[in-house]
């Protein structure tokens, strides 16, 4: 860096621990410039702007390419080291994994950090900080992603749920001034995050990853000033009246894990709508039989293989992470065009069969799974490697059983005159039974389920 230069990239716009530490050759003058006179200066100077945010963005992509920040340590197989390598995938957080079993340096770095096997995985942190055998809220709370939320302020905008849905309300509400608090228990993106390729959103004509897609809302949403907290946990979501008779003055408070909690709703001065969305489905790992046992079984037969995401062990239904299975077999089920390639042989059970390539597809209905996928007539037996389910998703509306947010029998939320028994005067399209609480997104009954409606 010289003079002019600026020193910064993404984690400058939330004003997040930095992930490169400068050294100074000589004698220098710096201006250090808070997060929110950055954020003001992107949206006040569209050109400067520009040029900045690519800075941003692009340092970004370089330390996740070079492997900074956090070093993970431990066995390639083991599913708690799976399960932080894609929590911090996709997150799009740089960090570097050390397999215990293969790398020469491995066993010299654990006796300098007085480490043995029974503390896998290990977390090094940027700060020297080592964590063992750590969770995925402790990796988070060391790095620094959740924010300090002050219980007294009242935001216009909590968003529950970080998916596309959730994520472009953030992105418009904050874009016009508004308060803004977004919140979720795994990773931006939701389920498009795990899509390899998304084909038909405007303005992409050769498509894009979910991932890569799910990075830029997240970014953009930062730059407009919400607040963003993943991984947080909402437990439930309560009405807050100062009167019964005041309906103006009510509040929504989402209760976190830990007992705290975040406080929208309302209406402003102005008169803008103060509300809570809600937001979210998980892809559904069925119950084939034996499926945690073929976790383990898996793992032990791919020691010192690459392994990828979901629940570890070659059990995932991530068709991001398709380029692990290079060279390998694999019996899927969900996006199997995106992971045919790089492998030998997919098999996919669904709809129909045909065969093109190195795919093809039965249509069977699994039974059970031990490392072999068996049909549930017993007829045939598929030895695979790995395993993709891709076999639907559940509301996740859990949550909301402590309110009057009305759902249908299989738990997805109710909006528009549905959710008022069929009075549409007043009714908005999106409100559920409570005022001031919308559902978007897959959550939502009747939801078209693709990332470009919401």
């Amino acid at each position: 860096m010289g003079r002019g230069h600026f020193l910064a990239e993404v984690a400058q716009l939330s004003g997040k621990p930095c992930l490169v530490d400068g050294m100074a050759a000589e004698d220098v003058d710096g201006v250090v410039i808070p997060p929110e006179r950055l954020r003001a200066l992107l949206v006040a100077e569209a050109e400067l702007g520009e040029r900045i945010m690519r800075a941003l963005i692009l340092r970004r992509v370089g330390l996740i390419e070079k492997g900074s920040g956090p070093v993970l340590l431990g066995q390639s197989d083991d599913g708690r080291l799976v399960s932080l390598q894609g929590f911090l995938r996709r997150n799009g957080y740089p960090h570097t994994v050390i397999d215990a079993c293969t790398d020469p340096d491995a066993t010299s770095l654990l006796e300098r950090i007085s480490a043995s096997t029974s503390d896998f995985p290990l977390v090094i942190c940027p700060d020297g900080t080592v964590l063992r055998a750590p969770d995925k809220n402790q990796v988070a709370t060391q790095l620094g992603w959740l924010p300090e939320f002050d219980q007294s302020h009242i935001y216009d905008v909590a968003i529950v749920g970080a998916g596309p849905a959730g994520l472009a309300t953030a992105v418009y509400a904050a874009s016009e001034g508004l308060s803004v608090a977004v919140f979720d228990c795994r990773a931006s993106g939701g389920q498009a995050g795990a899509s390899a390729r998304i084909e038909n959103y405007l303005g992409f004509p050769t498509g894009i990853s979910g991932q890569a897609l799910a990075g830029r809302a997240f970014v953009q949403a930062q730059k407009f000033g919400a607040h963003i907290a993943i991984p947080t946990k909402i437990e439930a979501l309560r009405l807050r009246l100062r009167s019964d008779s005041d309906r103006a003055r009510e509040r929504h408070a989402g209760e976190f894990a830990d007992g705290g909690d975040c406080v929208g709703g309302g209406v402003s001065a102005a008169g803008h709508r103060r509300a809570r969305t809600i937001r979210g489905a998980w892809h559904v790992l069925l119950g084939l039989a034996g499926r945690g046992q073929a976790v383990q079984e898996l793992g032990g037969r791919a020691r010192r293989r690459r392994q990828f995401g979901g629940t570890g062990g070659g059990v995932s239904g991530d068709a991001c992470e398709a380029r692990a299975c290079a060279d390998s077999r694999r019996g899927a089920r969900g996006e199997h065009v995106a992971l045919s390639r790089g492998a030998d042989r997919l098999t996919a059970e669904r709809h129909g069969a045909h065969a093109y390539g190195n795919h093809f597809a039965r249509w069977r209905r699994p039974r059970a799974y031990r490392g072999q996928l068996q049909d549930a007539g017993g007829a045939i037996t598929i030895e695979s490697r790995h395993l993709f389910l891709f076999t639907g998703a559940n509301p996740n509306t859990d949550w909301l059983h402590s309110c009057n947010v009305n759902v249908d029998g299989k738990g997805f939320v109710l909006t528009g005159p549905e959710a008022h028994e069929g009075r549409t005067e007043g009714v908005m399209a999106l409100e559920t039974s409570v005022p001031g609480v919308f559902a978007i997104g897959d959550v939502r009954k009747r939801s078209i389920c693709t990332v470009v409606s919401f």
